[in-house]
């Protein structure tokens, strides 16, 4: 699915799941990239107020559920508890940081942007129910 970066003066590179996508600029001026993969474009699409289908592709796309995502794509960033499951893959950054906040995680390093923060949120996770034992 062709993808536009719409907020871009430039071009940019992204980095989803070990994957670069760089978004540069077409015939028209559009700063775009053809992303392949499903669980990228939910990512990518997640951010509506940076990207969004490009030319005729405006139909909504669904979220990939648990149960239709192939297990290779799986994010390594869940935290399971029980019978909770939170993929912190999934979320926005912005989301990553109202969970580690509500949370109460202090161990985090909420400065830190994707993979980082969620990295870091994970750490401060398992440091903290270390801590309960």
């Amino acid at each position: 699915m062709l993808i536009q970066a719409y907020r871009r003066k430039s071009e940019s590179t992204h980095e989803i799941n070990d994957t670069h996508y760089k978004f540069a600029k077409n015939d028209r001026g559009h700063f775009v990239c053809d992303v392949d993969d499903d669980a990228a474009v939910d990512r990518f699409l997640s951010i509506d107020d940076a990207f969004k289908p490009y030319g005729d592709e405006v139909a909504p796309r669904k979220a990939t559920t648990a149960a239709t995502k192939p297990k290779a794509e799986a994010s390594k960033f869940v935290l399971i508890n029980g019978d909770t499951r939170i993929d912190l893959g999934s979320m926005s950054d912005e989301e990553v940081k109202a969970f580690a906040k509500a949370q109460a995680l202090d161990g985090a390093d909420l400065r830190k942007r994707g993979d980082a923060l969620r990295q870091s949120v994970l750490d401060a996770v398992k440091a903290a129910s270390n801590g309960d034992d």
